[in-house]
């Protein structure tokens, strides 16, 4: 049977969309050739670079060579590369005395495209990015921008997935004033603690950030103070001694 002195390569480029679909976003093809009957080549694919497609990042985890053999299979070699989408994660903790576990707090999300960055690409579109919430299960959906700028809301020990933020832009995430009653600080991938309501960054494949609001009211006093305690020792004393004197005073007029 007659061998095949070349075979084509085809590489096929997917993104996981947040929705739970794939997308065919790009194809890329080319040819492997042999010099002789019943030789084995290997056939490599190559990922495209972080950015290139928007919020996206290759997964690492596709297969990127094979092993082709000259035989007299005409069959295409294709490679399927996948690309999650870049993850956003945002958690609202509140500690202290009465914490408002109801109390929704406001973000306003604003991206910043690099300077240099082509008209076209550098607002962010209706429909690409997506919000859910961190519980299992979630339901993701699309975040509305306006000039670059999206707001959310968190509860108390609750937390979103903010997907498809580009790579190599500037972003801010900003809390509205909580209030008088709260100090807010913000963590950034577990870091340390640092006061105040702004939290700048790049974004990377992954990026967490905690803000955390203390309660600056106190809890109201119940119960005894040291005062008061001392105040009912003083008039156990003084009943103490009336009794004494009442016992005393008693077994005089006995006597007489």
């Amino acid at each position: 049977m007659e061998k095949n002195s070349k075979k084509e390569v085809k590489v096929e480029h997917y993104l996981k969309i947040p929705d739970g679909t794939e997308r065919l976003e790009k194809t890329t093809s080319g040819t492997i050739s042999f010099s002789a009957d019943g030789e084995t080549v290997k056939a490599f694919a190559n990922p495209e670079p972080d950015g290139t497609f928007l919020g996206y990042v290759f997964d690492g985890q596709s297969t990127l060579e094979k092993d082709v053999q000259n035989d007299a299979l005409a069959e295409t070699v294709v490679f399927k590369l996948y690309y999650n989408p870049t993850v956003l994660h945002v958690r609202k903790t509140v500690a202290g005395y009465n914490p408002e576990s109801d109390k929704e707090f406001t973000f306003t999300l604003t991206a910043t495209p690099p300077a240099g960055a082509d008209p076209g690409t550098s607002q962010i579109k209706d429909g690409q990015i997506y919000i859910e919430s961190d519980e299992p299960e979630a339901t993701a959906m699309a975040l509305s921008f306006a000039n670059n700028e999206a707001t959310f809301t968190l509860k108390q020990g609750t937390g979103v997935k903010i997907n498809c933020l580009p790579t190599g832009w500037s972003y801010k995430v900003s809390e509205v004033d909580p209030g008088k009653n709260y100090k807010t600080t913000h963590k950034i991938n577990n870091g340390s603690a640092t006061d105040g309501r702004d939290v700048s960054f790049k974004m990377d494949k992954e990026t967490n950030i905690e803000f955390i609001n203390k309660s600056t009211m106190e809890p109201p006093v119940t119960g005894r103070t040291l005062a008061n305690n001392g105040l009912m020792v003083l008039m156990f004393l003084v009943l103490a001694v009336s009794m004494v004197g009442l016992v005393f005073f008693k077994g005089i007029n006995k006597k007489n």
